[in-house]
């Protein structure tokens, strides 16, 4: 079942983005929960907003956090605006595919909304798999995302994988 964020969520919510966050490329970076549920939690009640979970047998399986916001580069509140994903999980691929359809759904529901855009900055997915999952649903290739960490992150991910 995919339904809206509430309140009760909370405990689960953090349960399953924790063992995301581990997973991730961010892992050596400290989260803050009380801040991140905070974020959720106003994002779920704004309009330009949406926190959907993915619910099965009474356990949450999936989330997608997303935001419609102003292209930086429109005028202010007449321009154009672009809904992306913030985070998207699901382990169940119907789910996904749900949960995605439904927040494009939103995202083209909000106003002066042009695009929506997705992508995969954790790690945890691999490219072709996103790929294939995001044109499953409707979405075209863009193309790539590329980062460069802080060495010193290199370093403390590497101290925590050698279990120091």
């Amino acid at each position: 079942m995919i339904r809206e964020f509430t309140y009760k969520d909370n405990e689960a919510v953090v349960t399953l983005m924790s063992r995301l966050h581990k997973a991730s490329k961010y892992a050596p970076v400290k989260a803050h929960w009380p801040t991140i549920m905070t974020t959720v939690s106003k994002l779920a009640a704004m309009p330009s907003g949406i926190v959907l979970i993915a619910e099965n047998d009474g356990k949450i399986t999936g989330i997608l956090i997303g935001i419609a916001q102003e292209y930086w580069w429109t005028e202010v509140r007449l321009g154009a605006r672009v809904a992306s994903d913030l985070l998207f999980y699901s382990l169940i691929p119907g789910d996904g595919a749900e949960m995605m359809q439904r927040f494009t759904k939103w995202a083209f529901e909000q106003p002066r909304v042009v695009r929506v855009e997705c992508g995969v900055s954790s790690g945890l997915a691999e490219p072709e798999a996103a790929e294939r999952f995001y044109r499953s649903v409707g979405f075209n290739y863009h193309g790539p995302m590329f980062d460069i960490e802080h060495p010193k992150m290199v370093e403390l991910r590497k101290n925590q994988e050698a279990g120091q």
